[in-house]
C-alpha cells in the first residue's frame, strides 16, 4: 500500500472541497 487506507475518506473529502473551491474561483475569474 503506497498510501494508508485511513486517509482515503478524509483526504477525498478535502480534495473534493478544494477542487470545488478552485472550480468556483476559475469560473468567477473567467467570463
Amino acid at each position: 500500500y503506497p498510501l494508508k487506507p485511513l486517509i482515503c475518506s478524509a483526504d477525498l473529502a478535502g480534495l473534493k472541497a478544494a477542487s470545488e473551491q478552485y472550480d468556483r474561483a476559475e469560473n468567477s475569474t473567467q467570463p
